[in-house]
């Protein structure tokens, strides 16, 4: 699935970004991408029932790369991939999202621990079928 969030109408209005997760993020020449672990609504094509005597709710790992982007504030290093905890059978949580603010060409995500600041050309979702990212980590 492949998003362009400056359209709300392509689904991003069924992606909960304040309840979803970071997991990590990288350079790469002039974008730079976040993992996720989103929460999606009922009404998400991506959306699966779960238990919810288990589960808070339908979350799915997938991307947001930000293409070009410029004036990265509050990523302290340059790459923190992602880190699986075998035993979890899930991602280590680096921040939790509580609100963010998206405006034309600049997003910030809002945690208890950073403010996030992109300013970008573009940026584009991805979600991912399977429980795992495909990266060699």
């Amino acid at each position: 699935m492949r998003l362009n969030l400056h359209d709300m109408k392509n689904g991003l209005e069924n992606i909960l970004l304040s309840e979803s997760l970071i997991l990590g993020w990288e350079t790469k020449g002039t974008d730079t991408i976040l993992y996720m672990e989103f929460f999606l609504t009922n009404l998400h094509n991506n959306f699966v029932d779960f238990d919810t005597k288990l589960e808070y709710g339908c979350y799915k790992i997938g991307k947001i790369i930000f293409v070009n982007t410029r004036n990265i504030e509050g990523l302290e290093i340059e790459t923190l991939l992602p880190k699986w905890y075998k035993e979890l059978g899930e991602y280590q949580e680096v921040f939790e999202i509580n609100s963010f603010f998206l405006l034309d060409t600049k997003i910030e995500f809002i945690s208890d621990e950073v403010i996030i600041a992109l300013n970008f050309d573009d940026f584009i979702v991805n979600i991912e079928n399977s429980a795992k990212f495909s990266l060699d980590i």
